[in-house]
């Protein structure tokens, strides 16, 4: 329940995303493991991810293993622009795969999307 993201003005822990009235319909976790799951009794898993489409949050984009920074940048300015341009956040992911720059297209293909993609 204390699984958490560091923003600028504090965490967002599990537990507070789950007493949120509304969530995005889209949400991107450019967060180290911000896609991981933990079993937190023999007959629940908890994660951030799963949080967020459990309140109604149609898509999630977040890496499972630990990401360079720069290149999550590099990935995020991507999946950004695709977004807004209607492009759906796995098939942006999908494109940046095959980017020159080994560490972005490494970094690209440690991000997942759950849900509906």
């Amino acid at each position: 329940m204390f699984s958490s993201i560091v923003l600028g003005d504090g965490e967002l822990t599990l537990h507070d995303i789950e007493r949120l009235d509304n969530v995005p319909t889209t949400v991107v976790m450019a967060t180290c493991s911000g896609g991981q799951t933990v079993m937190a009794t023999a007959h629940e898993v908890v994660s951030l991810a799963g949080a967020f489409l459990n309140l109604g949050a149609r898509t999630v984009v977040a890496p499972l293993f630990t990401v360079s920074d720069a290149a999550t940048l590099v990935v995020m300015r991507y999946v950004q622009n695709a977004i807004e341009t209607d492009v759906d956040p796995a098939t942006s992911l999908a494109a940046l795969k095959s980017a020159e720059d080994p560490v972005v297209a490494f970094t690209a293909g440690s991000f997942v999307c759950f849900g509906a993609c």
